[in-house]
C-alpha cells in the first residue's frame, strides 16, 4: 500500500512539474480543515509532514480568510488555530473584505495557477473545482497520512491540446508554406502545357540535289573511260598488223 502511494505521488508530481512548471521548494496553500486534520494525526508539524510526503523542500502558506474562518469554528479547533500561527501568510487580496476559505483558495488558482500552489483542503467540493483547472493540484489528509489527488482527465486533455498546438506550424510559417505550394503548382502547370520543338528525323531526310553544279553526271564519266580504253586496244592491234606485214 505504501509503495503504491509513493508511486502515485511521484507520477502526479512529475505530471505537474513537466507540464505546469511546479518545482521545489513546493508552495502549499492550506485551509483550516486541513490544518485540523493534520493536527489530529499527531505526527508532527504541518511543514515537516508535507516535506516528508513530497520528498523535497516546501513552503506552507495560509490566508487571512482561512484564519478568519478557522476562528469562527469555535474553541474545539483551538489547536488548529495555534498551528496556523506558525505558517506563512499569503496575501490573497481579501484583506478588507474576507471571503470564505473555499472562495479564497479558488481565486488563487483561477488564473492558470501562476504561483504554482498545491491546494491542501478537506473540502471535497473545492477539490473537484480545483482539479477542473488546468494547473490545479490538490492535497488532502486521511487516517493514513497525506495524499495527493491524481491529475484529472480534463487536465490531461488540456496538456494533449497544448502539445498539439506546439507541433502545428505558426501562422507565418503556415502562410509561407501555402505561398510556396501555390507557386510550385503554377510553375508545374505552365511547363506542362508547353511542347518542345522536335528536330527532323535524320532517317527521313534525302540528300539535296545540286542543280547549279557544272559537273557531268557520274554515268558519263564511266562511259568516257570505257571509250578511251577501247581506242587504245584498237591502236595497239593495228600496230601489230603493220609490223607483221613488213
Amino acid at each position: 500500500m505504501r509503495r503504491k502511494k509513493q508511486k502515485h505521488t511521484r507520477r502526479a508530481l512529475r505530471f505537474y512539474r513537466i507540464n505546469f512548471g511546479f518545482h521545489p521548494p513546493y508552495k502549499i496553500l492550506v485551509d483550516g480543515n486541513f490544518i485540523n486534520a493534520i493536527v489530529q494525526l499527531k505526527r508532527g508539524d504541518i511543514e515537516s509532514q508535507l516535506r516528508h510526503f513530497l520528498g523535497d523542500a516546501c513552503r506552507v502558506y495560509t490566508t487571512r480568510c482561512c484564519i478568519h474562518e478557522l476562528k469562527s469554528m469555535g474553541a474545539e479547533l483551538g489547536e488548529a488555530r495555534k498551528a496556523s500561527k506558525q505558517l506563512r501568510i499569503h496575501h490573497c487580496g481579501h484583506d478588507q473584505e474576507p471571503v470564505s476559505a473555499s472562495e479564497c483558495l479558488m481565486s488563487q488558482v483561477d488564473q492558470n495557477n501562476q504561483e504554482h500552489f498545491f491546494i491542501a483542503t478537506q473540502d471535497r467540493n473545492l477539490q473537484n473545482k480545483i482539479t477542473r483547472q488546468p494547473a490545479g493540484a490538490v492535497l488532502f489528509a486521511t487516517v493514513n497520512g497525506i495524499q495527493m489527488e491524481m491529475p484529472s482527465e480534463k487536465q490531461k486533455s488540456h496538456v494533449v491540446q497544448q502539445v498539439q498546438k506546439k507541433m502545428m506550424p505558426g501562422d507565418i510559417e503556415r502562410q509561407s508554406n501555402m505561398v510556396a505550394s501555390e507557386h510550385d503548382q503554377r510553375s508545374s502547370m505552365r511547363y506542362r502545357g508547353v511542347k518542345k520543338a522536335k528536330g527532323p528525323n535524320p532517317l527521313s531526310m534525302k540528300p539535296k540535289k545540286d542543280r547549279h553544279s557544272g559537273h557531268p553526271p557520274l554515268g558519263n564519266e564511266n562511259t568516257d573511260t570505257a571509250t578511251k580504253k577501247k581506242s587504245s586496244r584498237v591502236r595497239k592491234s593495228r600496230l601489230r598488223q603493220e609490223q607483221t606485214t613488213h
